[in-house]
């Protein structure tokens, strides 16, 4: 007989990015919480999933136009947004 699934942990999360849903790893996302300093509920709304990190770094958005634009906490933006591409320096 299988156990009961845990009501604490989440099993699916919704990207902000691409709005697909994806089954998560509660150990994997109770890893992501930790590593941002958030709550389950503030990453639940905050989910960024692989392809919508690929996304983010084609953009080119400042962590404060992905807050705005997704929806996402600060301090997720803040760790998957790609720096300003600097126009002094171009590399050949």
């Amino acid at each position: 007989m299988s156990r009961p699934k845990n009501p604490e942990n989440v099993y699916l999360v919704t990207c902000r990015v691409t709005g697909k849903t994806k089954p998560t790893n509660p150990v994997q996302f109770n890893k992501l919480c930790e590593k941002y300093k958030l709550n389950t509920y503030e990453m639940a709304d905050s989910y960024v999933s692989q392809e919508g990190r690929r996304i983010l770094l084609k953009e080119y958005l400042s962590p404060q136009e992905a807050v705005e634009r997704y929806n996402l906490h600060m301090n997720v933006a803040t760790d998957l947004v790609a720096p300003k591409k600097s126009k002094e320096v171009e590399l050949v």
